[in-house]
């Protein structure tokens, strides 16, 4: 039997009665209860994939490369350093690998980059 509402004396812990999530929503695998309580399997596809990558662009360098499955020409790029006076002038993605050029560095510079792959 399924329970969509719990009610402790006064109080209601927890209510499900009005929630409008369904199997197509959910991506597929994940469970989830739907309105009237009953365990559901989601069925679909899409939502978002994010990876973080980090590397160190050593003194003197100017350029960093990455390589992952996650790069690609669709991906959302964003990218970061540990000196936020410091960006990068050039980038490059090609096939799974990015390459994003700096001026000379003084010092070692952190560099993350995150990837966030959007699908339908």
């Amino acid at each position: 039997m399924a329970i969509n509402k719990v009610v402790y004396g006064n109080d209601t812990l927890i209510d499900l009665t009005s929630d409008t999530v369904t199997e197509d929503k959910v991506l597929d695998g994940y469970t989830f209860h739907d309105a009237s309580g009953t365990l559901r399997t989601g069925t679909g596809s899409g939502g978002s994939s994010t990876t973080v990558l980090g590397g160190t662009l050593e003194t003197g360098d100017t350029q960093i490369t990455f390589t992952d499955n996650a790069i690609t020409a669709t991906a959302m790029i964003d990218i970061y350093t540990d000196d936020s006076s410091v960006g990068w002038i050039d980038r490059e993605v090609s096939g799974t690998t990015l390459t994003l050029t700096f001026p000379p560095q003084e010092n070692d510079l952190t560099v993350r980059v995150r990837l966030e792959e959007t699908g339908e």
